[in-house]
């Protein structure tokens, strides 16, 4: 064949020319016809002759230039943005340059939603083609039961292929992804805004691979999160608005392109919605109508923009989080521990930490964290009930960590309840527990306040979450972690009325099924965190600016320790009786 002045080998097709000068632009220098023409001509050529009935629009051009100039490409933007149907083209495109030395992973939250959505793309792309995809063996090899498209059907080859992973099982798919590197590798990953913290630690394990490209799609709810990190600008956010809609970010070699609805080729379009695949203007004009412009579904679905935060209200809004991760200095410090058992599937999570005086204000108490550990259980047989290997662990470690029974709380909601009965049984009754169905206390917690926390909050684990958001406010609970900050700023609010005839106002968070659905994770970090203020709070700290202490609520307790005078006196060697052993 005949091409560009010179005589290719008579088994090529016409797009694996253009696909050889895309890889090889040494090449393409060397030939006079050639001459002008970039690696993305050559990309965009094999493309349209592999689907000359593509309809190509902005958006397209747009993740082209990106593909081929940037490692790792953010995609932020409105739901039907052509994101996941434009990458199934690309990547089966790329994956044609050189199918022997490629391995691509595909991986989004969940089976279902990779079959309906970017492998279905994927399939789409290969089915649709006008010209058989050939590999240097043959036509490719798609076995679509495994989700896998290979240049061969030898299983020896199968390390080269296009794979689609579900991310349900965040360690079977972070193995999948790391495990395997290759010449050639790219990952792409689809609804990058619910994939956990793993998927994106994989991906970047493979990026010192000589050709790596990763992709992360979604649409955006959550800035402080793994998807907020990959798309946040080199000079950070308060250098983009929403009007920007291209930046490179802090990623190496990192870009981020947003999409909004609003200046979306449909939407600008004269006449009707001339791209099938794209958000079309009755849906934008239907969400305007409602929920309306004040909503997430609105900045998240239609402007494809971190919704602000007056629009979500936040327990931990971004300035208290950033206040939080703050290193408190405290003096005539005592070591203390929050434990969350983590039943139902959730993570066991045991805090270590330490509270006492505040240094910049000798009249207030403050506690920070110090480090989390995830409590080790084993399932089956030979081994303990996990409530005993719970109490096990957790007394030992506290010993270890001098945390003396009653600097040790305990969330005790449902299966937690035998935890601590446990754990008091074995150790000392003086162990803290709390229930997060219950009522909120009548404590006072807000300077100038006269309102008890019943009348604020509608139950206990409300009061519990924004006593510890009120804390760290004041610069009384801080040195968090980036993980346990992210699951804080993750959890809202809202605001209803209680009463017989409404009068009373109170605050509620959403509940932890809710977080979970929405987030696609659990807030246990986040609770164990909010424990320790509870815990510092029944040691008999108050607010900066509270000038009342009430605690009716906690008085059957009987043996909360008097801290002042604890942290003030001469440290003494902390010895355990055979009470503890």
């Amino acid at each position: 064949m005949i091409k560009y002045g010179v005589d290719w080998p008579v088994q090529w097709a016409e797009f694996q020319i253009e696909l050889f000068l895309y890889r090889n632009p040494d090449k393409a220098l060397e030939i006079e016809e050639c001459a002008g023409l970039t690696g993305e001509d050559f990309f965009k050529k094999a493309r349209r002759l592999i689907w000359p009935n593509f309809k190509w629009n902005e958006y397209s051009d747009l993740f082209v230039h990106a593909w081929l100039n940037y490692k790792n490409i953010a995609i932020m933007g409105h739901t039907r943005g052509t994101k996941t149907f434009d990458f199934g083209y690309i990547i089966v495109t790329e994956y044609l340059v050189e199918p022997t030395k490629t391995r691509i992973v595909t991986t989004t939250v969940s089976l279902d939603s990779l079959r309906n959505n970017l492998w279905a793309n994927i399939l789409e792309a290969c089915d649709s083609a006008s010209i058989p995809l050939l590999a240097p063996e043959g036509p490719l090899n798609v076995r679509n039961t495994d989700r896998e498209i290979c240049h061969s059907e030898e299983h020896k080859d199968r390390k080269y292929c296009i794979k689609g992973v579900a991310t349900g099982e965040d360690k079977k798919a972070q193995a999948r992804i790391q495990g395997h590197h290759a010449d050639r590798s790219i990952v792409v990953i689809d609804e990058a805004q619910q994939t956990g913290d793993a998927i994106y630690k994989a991906s970047y394990n493979l990026s010192s691979d000589p050709f790596f490209r990763c992709v992360y799609l979604g649409n955006p709810e959550e800035a402080v999160s793994p998807y907020g990190d990959v798309c946040e600008p080199l000079e950070g956010w308060d250098s983009v608005d929403v009007s920007k809609r291209i930046w490179e970010t802090k990623m190496d070699e990192g870009v981020c392109i947003h999409l909004d609805g609003l200046t979306s080729p449909n939407y600008l379009a004269e006449e009707g919605n001339p791209y099938p695949y794209l958000i079309t203007k009755e849906y934008i004009e239907a969400i305007r109508k409602h929920p309306g412009e004040d909503s997430r579904q609105w900045w998240a679905w239609v402007r494809g923009w971190w919704p602000p935060e007056g629009v979500i209200q936040r327990v931990f809004p971004q300035v208290v989080i950033d206040k939080g991760k703050e290193d408190l200095e405290l003096i005539y410090t005592k070591p203390c521990a929050s434990l969350d058992p983590g039943f139902g599937g959730d993570r066991c999570i045991l805090q270590i930490g330490e509270y006492g005086i505040l240094k910049n204000d000798i009249s207030l108490l403050g506690i920070r964290h110090i480090r989390t550990v995830h409590v080790p259980v084993k399932l089956g047989p030979g081994y303990d009930a996990p409530e005993y290997q719970i109490r096990d662990y957790v007394i030992d470690l506290c010993k270890l960590e001098r945390v003396q029974p009653d600097d040790l709380i305990i969330d005790g909601t449902s299966r937690g309840a035998a935890v601590v009965a446990m754990i008091r049984r074995e150790w000392d009754m003086a162990v803290h527990t709390i229930e997060y169905g219950g009522k909120a206390s009548e404590r006072l917690l807000m300077p100038g306040d006269r309102r008890p926390c019943s009348k604020l909050y509608d139950r206990k684990v409300t009061e519990l979450w924004f006593a510890a958001a009120e804390f760290m406010a004041m610069g009384q609970f801080g040195n968090i972690t980036k993980d346990i900050a992210l699951e804080l700023f993750g959890r809202e609010t809202m605001a209803f009325r209680t009463g017989a005839k409404k009068e009373a106002q109170v605050l509620s968070i959403e509940t932890k099924v809710e977080y979970k659905k929405r987030l696609r994770r659990s807030p246990d970090l986040g609770d164990a965190a909010c424990q320790f203020v509870e815990l510092l709070r029944r040691k008999g700290a108050k607010l900066k600016g509270q000038s009342e202490w009430k605690d009716s609520s906690e008085a059957q307790l009987g043996r909360l320790a008097k801290v002042e005078e604890d942290l003030f006196q001469p440290e003494e060697e902390y010895s355990y009786n055979e009470s503890y052993a």
